[in-house]
């Protein structure tokens, strides 16, 4: 048995009233009343200026019913879905550069890789190097250290800069201090 009531969450009150005659209910405490009729449950929900909220079926299809105040199980919801938005994994965002870049746009790339860390994400940085470019790597460590430079405060290198290939990558991590 479907226990919403549409797009607007579980049944309760008089929606639920208008469905089922009687319903199994659950005090504010947490006390099984047993089987009650739904029209008392409510004036009972009501008069103690709380809600009637369906949380589930039993065995043989009546549904049970607890006395909650619904505005504040929904701010509890929120609350935890915030929370755990908080802890979710952030992702790794990566952003390259190559061997010839300026000041301007290079400070500008770093911007953006600093508005990641400040969201909590690690930054992959990778410089690509193309032809002749592969035989002076230390020109791609120049400019993975001038990021370094332009990202403290924001984010810590974590990886030094290591060579795979035609590109040369190192990670930063946001600091921790920053929430």
């Amino acid at each position: 048995m479907n226990i919403t009531g549409g797009n607007r969450g579980p049944l309760m009150n008089g929606e639920l009233a208008r469905r089922h005659t009687e319903c199994v209910l659950i005090g504010e405490d947490g006390t099984n009343h047993g089987r009650i009729d739904t029209r008392k449950a409510l004036d009972d929900a009501v008069s103690a200026g709380c809600d009637l909220v369906m949380v589930g079926t039993g065995g043989d299809g009546v549904p049970i019913c607890r006395v909650m105040d619904w505005s504040k199980e929904q701010y509890r919801r929120q609350k935890r879905d915030r929370a755990n938005r908080r802890n979710a994994q952030k992702d790794v965002k990566q952003m390259k550069f190559r061997t010839k870049i300026g000041d301007g746009d290079l400070e500008h790339k770093m911007r953006l890789v600093n508005g990641f860390l400040d969201d909590g994400h690690k930054c992959v940085l990778t410089v690509m190097f193309r032809g002749r470019e592969a035989s002076h790597p230390e020109l791609g460590e120049q400019i993975l250290m001038r990021a370094v430079d332009i990202a403290d405060g924001h984010g810590v290198m974590t990886s030094a800069p290591k060579l795979a290939g035609r590109d040369m990558s190192m990670t930063l991590s946001p600091t921790r201090d920053k929430r």
